[in-house]
């Protein structure tokens, strides 16, 4: 997280990293944080690694 905020010139404060299950811990963290809108990356993952690993945004 910390190479993409400084690639993109993003301030700390605008990114979270939170670990858990992504069905929990997006709305507890929105909550938390009084957020209007969240902005969540993808990875696209193909194959076994997504059988395995799955993919957040496509969750739910």
């Amino acid at each position: 997280m910390k190479k993409l905020r400084q690639r993109f010139a993003i301030d700390e404060k605008y990114t979270h990293v939170v670990e858990g299950s992504a069905e929990k811990k997006i709305p507890e963290t929105c909550d938390e944080l009084h957020a209007g809108i969240v902005v969540l990356g993808i990875l696209g993952r193909i194959g076994i690694s997504a059988a395995f690993l799955g993919n957040t945004a496509e969750d739910h």
